[in-house]
């Protein structure tokens, strides 16, 4: 799925909107606000669908050019509020008969250990999953400080009329999360949809060498990561697709050229049962 790094950027602070969009642009603040507030309603909306997930990752040479790749293709669903991933094609190839076979018992397996769970157990996890998102969302306010922003411009994008808002971090902040320490080498821009405050483009880059656990390793600087969205009809904003370029440091002389291209597809809206997910087409 998704880096980190965007989780970072997208996810929300408190409940929906207090308020509609003026038709006047706001001041940078307040759109910076509603965006993020926005973006805990889109949250939660968007788990509502399933979809398929192309990942293709590239090994680059001095040139840039392909050396090799390898793409992946999982479909993806929210099942008991939780994220569960299975493969269904390897260089857009669909599995054997007997790995999808596999694939569709492990899922099957996950779902069946969930409906185990005493009224306890259940209590248990439900009661994790809100301190782990809680958690989430704190570490997500700090971006608040961690940057400076800047309205710089409107532009449409994905036949939506945007702001543009460019991030930059503050030199002198002192992080309070691992995350944050890794976002103060980042700067960035986001576009946020004048209709709804929605998320609808990210593009980042690092300043510094940065440490990366996507990668295991630094990525030097110069790395790249951009975000493409789209709006559904049902109104979520969902991701469309992204891609990370990464200088990958190894030792003091070996440096790794990477891509990886993310596209999704398929978005089908989930059943009410929540441990029961839609066909895929």
């Amino acid at each position: 799925m998704l880096p980190r790094t965007a989780a970072a950027l997208t996810l929300a602070l408190s409940a929906a909107l207090a308020a509609e969009p003026n038709a006047a642009a706001p001041e940078v603040g307040e759109i910076v606000k509603r965006a993020f507030l926005r973006e805990q309603a889109n949250e939660a909306a968007a788990r509502r669908f399933a979809f398929h997930l192309r990942e293709e990752r590239r090994s680059l040479d001095r040139a840039g050019k392909i050396a090799s790749a390898e793409s992946k293709t999982f479909d993806v669903t929210f099942l008991f509020d939780e994220k569960h991933e299975r493969l269904i094609a390897v260089n857009d190839r669909p599995l054997s008969p007997r790995r999808d076979a596999r694939e569709r018992r492990e899922l099957e397996q996950r779902i069946a250990k969930i409906e185990r769970l005493t009224p306890a157990q259940r209590r248990k996890r439900a009661e994790k999953i809100e301190r782990d998102r809680e958690e989430e969302y704190a570490r997500t306010a700090e971006m608040r400080d961690l940057f400076t922003f800047s309205l710089v411009g409107e532009e449409t994008v994905n036949g939506a009329e945007s702001w543009v808002i460019r991030a930059e971090p503050r030199p002198h902040y002192q992080p309070r999360s691992a995350r944050a320490r890794f976002l103060q080498k980042v700067r960035g821009a986001f576009w946020v949809a004048k209709e709804d405050y929605g998320w609808v483009r990210l593009e980042a880059e690092t300043l510094d060498a940065a440490p990366f656990r996507m990668f295991l390793f630094r990525l030097a600087k110069g790395s790249t990561f951009s975000l493409r969205r789209r709006k559904l009809e049902e109104g979520a904003w969902v991701d469309d697709g992204f891609r990370v370029r990464a200088n990958v440091r190894v030792g003091p002389l070996l440096t790794l050229r990477r891509e990886i291209l993310g596209s999704y597809r398929n978005y089908r809206k989930l059943p009410e049962d929540p441990g029961r997910a839609p066909k895929a087409p």
